[in-house]
């Protein structure tokens, strides 16, 4: 094991989204064994600024899904942005859905309800949305849809039928659906930065639990399903490991156990 990618919420983090003083030790032994730390996470990386002044270590950034990756000193290692035209399809295609509609820029999130501005600055992190007209961008690097689960399955069905430019689709939660440029995804981005820091990508570990973790964890050569994991990753996943619940510590216990050996 010479590098160790995570995806948060739900896996490295807990119920209350906070990374618990067991989980920090775990890591800040690992980090000074020598292994490098990624977080890969569907979150904007200025959303994830906070996890610093909790974990003091430095770490590699895959964000927005692979959108957007970060080095340790916070400079932009890749970065891709979707067309304007697909931005324009997706917009108008669910505009009389009943789901938020939200854009991730390079430094804002964007969204067309006032009620995810409310969400967003209720939050204890300083990323807050921006309510705004979508229309018109050309500098955006992640689409994401909020609704219930079901609301969000027919959103599904009507971008993969009518949508026309290529792009990556992922679930990062029941309640989110989120687009990305094509072949963006946080396999690849872990890939990108293996290969970057001279890594053999079958020394990499990889934690997760939504279906937008799936090319990670099957990238990395040794992945790992949380017990929390959504059934659909589960199920696509079956070859690999079920490990602990995200509320009871269980990439840290894994990583604990390697690294007594």
């Amino acid at each position: 094991m010479k590098l160790v990618a995570s995806d948060l919420d739900g896996t490295l983090l807990n119920a209350a989204h906070r990374i618990s003083p067991y989980t920090q030790q775990v890591l800040q032994d690992m980090v000074a064994s020598g292994v490098t730390f990624v977080f890969a996470t569907g979150r904007h990386f200025r959303d994830v600024q906070w996890l610093h002044d909790q974990l003091p270590i430095p770490a590699w950034k895959i964000s927005a899904n692979g959108a957007q990756v970060v080095t340790p000193k916070n400079e932009v290692f890749r970065h891709h942005t979707l067309t304007k035209a697909l931005v324009e399809q997706a917009i108008v295609l669910t505009s009389d859905m009943p789901v938020s509609i939200n854009l991730y820029t390079d430094q804002h999130w964007f969204t067309n309800r006032q009620e995810v501005v409310e969400y967003s600055e209720q939050r204890e992190f300083d990323f807050t949305a921006e309510k705004t007209p979508l229309l018109g961008r050309d500098d955006v690097i992640k689409i994401f849809f909020m609704a219930d689960h079901d609301a969000l399955l027919e959103v599904e069905a009507r971008l993969n039928q009518e949508v026309t430019e290529p792009m990556a689709m992922a679930f990062s939660l029941p309640t989110c659906l989120e687009i990305m440029a094509p072949k963006v995804n946080k396999g690849v981005a872990l890939t990108e930065v293996c290969q970057h820091l001279g890594v053999d990508i079958a020394d990499a570990w990889a934690f997760g639990d939504g279906m937008n973790d799936v090319e990670m964890l099957t990238a990395a050569g040794k992945g790992f399903v949380m017990q929390n994991a959504l059934e659909r990753v589960k199920a696509a996943l079956p070859q690999l490991p079920i490990i602990g619940h995200h509320n009871d510590d269980g990439v840290a216990k894994v990583l604990a156990e390697q690294l007594q050996r």
